[in-house]
């Protein structure tokens, strides 16, 4: 499946220019060429309607309280520290008025270093390695990972904040998708022409594909290689903006994704005049009549949806009508 080779080229721990390119013409491929966005009415949708616009938010604001999070394993951090990231922790522990200078290299060399060191410093103080000392240790070490953990947790809210983003779906029929983002099927739902977006440009540069998943986005490997001073794929933070639970899997979601940091609340890019916009099969008629009021300006066609006969299902109720300016 082609989002599994790309996102194995997007996700690597190391990811190069060539790389990066290859997986943006894979993606050019399988681009949908409609995609499709619910909106409840108000004066900010009918504003961004109105100006061929989409606001990014920051994921914080969206309704899964798991967007952009990530998961690591604080054991292979630990073992994985560099060096210099040891010298820091010593240098604020004084570890080093209490083991020799071999027993401090012996430590850094070892596998587990901070696992290394606790056990060094509890022989030296019992004269001998006891059973007790691998309750003292577990002790340490889960001190050491709570701590991380609220690191990583804060980290995580930072991404939320800093990742703007706009969600569109492959699909114009579910009526999960009408309750919840077009207010009860009184909104509306916007379908734009990918096709009319220039090849390459912007645009489809930004719009990924969600991956469904039971899993958070795995960052061990990349914060790993950044603590270790090697070159690591900076885009994760990116790709774990396109990871949601598997429940989420019946919207079929493309999202752009941007990640400018949290000075700005959003961010409004121009997506063109939509192909058609398809009214709430309880829009109410004043709110039909400011919709089609921007689409006699704009020349984009209205349609009218329904809640179908013998299906869970909306469809269009045939009657639609193309206005010009």
């Amino acid at each position: 499946m082609w989002k599994d080779d790309f996102m194995g080229i997007m996700e690597a721990p190391t990811i190069t220019r060539s790389g990066i390119e290859r997986a943006m013409e894979l993606k050019e491929a399988h681009l949908p060429s409609r995609i499709y966005r619910f909106r409840k009415v108000d004066e900010y949708s009918l504003k961004n309607l109105d100006e061929d616009t989409v606001w990014l938010s920051s994921a914080a604001y969206y309704n899964d309280p798991f967007e952009c999070c990530t998961k690591v394993d604080f054991e292979a951090l630990s073992r994985a520290m560099r060096p210099t990231s040891i010298d820091e922790v010593l240098k604020k522990t004084h570890v080093e008025e209490n083991l020799s200078v071999e027993e401090i290299e012996e430590a850094k060399a070892s596998n587990d270093p901070l696992r290394t060191f606790a056990y060094a410093l509890l022989e030296k103080h019992d004269g001998q390695k006891l059973k007790k000392h691998d309750d003292a240790v577990e002790l340490l070490m889960e001190a050491f990972r709570e701590i991380n953990v609220e690191q990583f947790q804060k980290i995580n809210r930072d991404a939320q904040t800093g990742t703007k983003v706009c969600s569109f779906s492959e699909r114009k029929d579910s009526p999960v998708m009408w309750a919840h983002y077009a207010n009860k099927h009184t909104g509306f739902c916007i379908e734009y022409d990918v096709n009319r977006w220039p090849p390459r440009g912007k645009l489809r540069r930004v719009l990924y594909p969600v991956i469904y998943e039971n899993e958070l986005f795995d960052a061990t490997q990349h914060i790993i290689q950044s603590i270790q001073g090697q070159d690591f794929n900076n885009l994760f933070g990116v790709m774990a903006a396109t990871h949601k639970a598997n429940d989420w899997s019946y919207e079929r979601e493309w999202r752009f994704v941007l990640p400018i940091g949290d000075e700005t609340k959003g961010q409004v890019y121009h997506v063109g005049c939509p192909g058609a916009v398809y009214l709430g099969a309880k829009m109410s008629e004043e709110d039909v009549k400011r919709i089609k009021d921007i689409a006699s300006k704009k020349g984009f066609p209205v349609i009218q949806m329904q809640i179908s006969r013998d299906q869970y299902s909306i469809e269009r109720t045939g009657r639609g009508e193309r206005t010009s300016s």
